[in-house]
């Protein structure tokens, strides 16, 4: 694609299919190339908003990752127009393939769950934020015949036990639609915190499956907010998780096999 045969290093922006995208690139990648990480914004943000609660493009370019941020794509089909930009991407600056990961909150956790669902051949791992299952057909990844991922990836998702926006049981279930289809059948607790609770699940293929449940809030939006970071949409800088370095430490720790 013409709009990002050209990118220099740096942060940048392309519009491809009139959809903008931030795209941070690494001075340098390593010998195998560069990894590649979407940050998809919630609905009443945009890329550079998300970013200062993410930082996603100083940690993920510092890690050696291609770091995007589409501007407001929503819903499967939008995942499909991010998925051809995406594959142009890993052709045109000859990336890694095994290590492709989204993530992204409220909407933008709603838009990992199209990849997951609909893009799984192409990502190594995921971490949806503030999303769940959907009111509509189509909304979410529902694990059933009509809508299913064709191969496991690792997920790393996170809820506010108090999320006005999209209910604490949205997240749960979904969680569960993931754990049940895939025989996620052993678990642990990685933290269990005055106000948090990790827990890890995985099963006999190697697939990992991580759920973070807090009960901090933002002042203006509750319980739906970003873990770590302050501002409008943040849960507070003093937060002992930061959505950004713990989806940057996810995708670290879990490339595709193979």
């Amino acid at each position: 694609m013409e709009c990002v045969e050209s990118l220099s290093t740096g942060v940048s922006m392309a519009v491809c299919d009139h959809v903008v995208y931030d795209i941070g690139i690494p001075d340098e990648c390593p010998a195998e190339g560069c990894g590649l990480i979407v940050d998809f914004h919630p609905s009443n943000m945009t890329s550079a908003d998300t970013d200062a609660h993410t930082n996603m493009q100083a940690l993920g370019m510092a890690a050696g990752y291609v770091v995007v941020q589409p501007n407001n794509p929503a819903g499967a089909a939008a995942a499909t127009l991010v998925r051809r930009v995406l594959d142009a991407l890993i052709a045109a600056l000859a990336l890694d393939p095994t290590r492709v990961h989204v993530g992204g909150a409220s909407l933008g956790g709603f838009m990992t769950w199209h990849f997951v669902c609909d893009h799984s051949d192409l990502i190594a791992s995921a971490a949806p934020h503030a999303s769940g299952t959907g009111n509509l057909p189509g909304e979410s990844c529902d694990f059933d015949e009509g809508r299913s991922p064709s191969e496991q990836v690792d997920i790393l998702m996170m809820h506010g036990r108090n999320d006005p926006t999209v209910p604490f049981s949205r997240g749960i279930e979904q969680r569960d639609l993931v754990l049940e289809a895939w025989d996620m059948d052993r678990s642990e607790v990685v933290v269990n915190g005055p106000e948090h609770l990790w827990t890890r699940w995985t099963n006999e293929q190697g697939t990992v499956v991580e759920f973070v449940e807090f009960d901090w809030e933002s002042a203006a939006t509750f319980g739906h907010c970003y873990p770590g970071a302050d501002g409008r949409g943040g849960c507070g800088a003093d937060n002992p998780v930061h959505y950004g370095e713990a989806a940057l430490a996810f995708y670290l720790a879990h490339p595709k096999d193979g």
